[in-house]
């Protein structure tokens, strides 16, 4: 992951402004520890800060903010875009482009400078969350992905001010922030354990929402104001569309279709230039994963899992054993109580919000412990959701 944060329509001067957007990007380092950068506008207005991750092209052709080859177009990307090569076949058939590296950010950038954005958000496959601005028509786009994966907090100040980031502990480090709990936002944690889109626990912060982007433009005053929120992509309206174009195949048929659909999710979701790992708990979406990698992976890959010295909760066996029979390098970590003690009190900073999950502390331990192996990992999460694994 990376850390985006920006200012838009910032009412006190780039130094100021440019002092302001570092101190947010710093606090975001833990997202992105392998780089970080600022970009402002000629007005100082507009303020980009990215802390980087790398993951694709990690060398300086991959930094951000970027900036587009025609000068047009500023981006702060979080996330990956899975298909961004045949996406850059795409761009290349109508007019080659000399590429200055091989990163998703510059596919992203030179996607919308050619092919607009509306379109770039059809085509592309991915989990993301970005800013864009558009230097001609002094326009800002800030978009989220379908599903929601990646996280975007939007902060409504006074005087048409406002500010993002990937986190609310970016907000922390703007002087006219004034944290307030949102009383909404409190009785959905209460009500579901989370705080669903658009609500956050504070007051005048909101999530854009999952398959959704804001569009700020100027007005003839010259403040920056939200003209639009778009929803790009709409579960539901698509599932509703698919109702007339049901699978009809058998059922060896339809066995046969899933494995290759996931063969090419996979395929995507695992290029990579750093190392990559699974994460394995035993169960059948964790283990149907860690198979299908095996099988299109050149050698062994590296899987991981958690144990506990109380066999009511230890799953690990179960890893193991799965990770025996598809001879995977894998590697468990036995956690103590004292390892979730210790965690407790990280958890607020970890999740930006209060989350009531129990998984939320074995996850983290798990992260800390593959982290030290591998920058990359896959797992089976989601497809409880997409197979109704639970009711």
């Amino acid at each position: 992951m990376c850390g985006i944060a920006g200012l838009i329509g910032w009412p006190r001067g780039i130094n100021e402004g440019h002092s302001t957007i570092k101190k947010m990007s710093n606090s975001l380092r833990h997202r992105g520890p392998d780089d970080n950068g600022i970009w402002n506008d000629k007005n100082g207005e507009v303020f980009l800060g990215h802390n980087r991750l790398s993951i694709l092209d990690l060398s300086q052709n991959g930094k951000q903010p970027m900036i587009s080859q025609c000068n047009m177009y500023t981006i702060i990307f979080n996330g990956e875009i899975y298909n961004h090569l045949k996406i850059r076949r795409l761009i290349d058939v109508e007019n080659k482009l000399p590429w200055r590296g091989s990163s998703d950010t510059e596919t992203l950038v030179e996607s919308i400078s050619k092919l607009g954005l509306d379109k770039t958000l059809q085509l592309i496959r991915g989990m993301f969350s970005f800013c864009l601005f558009d230097k001609k028509n002094q326009r800002i786009f800030l978009v989220r992905d379908r599903h929601g994966e990646k996280p975007l907090y939007l902060l409504h100040l006074k005087n048409n001010f406002f500010a993002f980031a990937s986190e609310i502990v970016a907000f922390y480090r703007i002087s006219d922030f004034q944290p307030k709990i949102n009383k909404e936002g409190l009785a959905c944690y209460f009500k579901r354990g989370w705080i669903a889109a658009p609500l956050s626990i504070w007051d005048n912060i909101s999530k854009i929402l999952p398959g959704n982007y804001i569009e700020f433009k100027k007005n003839r005053y010259g403040k920056f104001n939200i003209v639009k929120q778009l929803n790009y992509w709409n579960c539901e309206k698509i599932s509703i569309q698919n109702q007339n174009n049901l699978f009809e195949g058998s059922f060896d048929q339809s066995t046969y279709s899933l494995e290759k659909l996931l063969l090419e999710v996979l395929e995507g979701q695992s290029l990579s230039d750093v190392p990559l790992g699974i994460f394995l708990s035993g169960g059948i979406d964790s283990s149907l994963i860690s198979a299908l990698m095996q099988k299109i992976s050149k050698k062994r890959i590296k899987t991981f899992s958690i144990g506990f010295d109380d066999k009511n909760y230890d799953e690990s066996i179960f890893a193991e054993n799965i990770a025996n029979h598809l001879n995977t390098e894998h590697l468990t970590l036995k956690a103590k109580p004292q390892d979730a003690i210790e965690l407790i009190q990280k958890m607020p900073i970890v999740y930006s919000e209060p989350f009531a999950d129990s998984s939320q502390i074995p996850t983290t331990l798990l992260c800390n412990l593959v982290r030290q192996h591998v920058k990359v990992a896959l797992t089976g999460d989601g497809g409880d959701e997409l197979f109704s694994g639970y009711s």
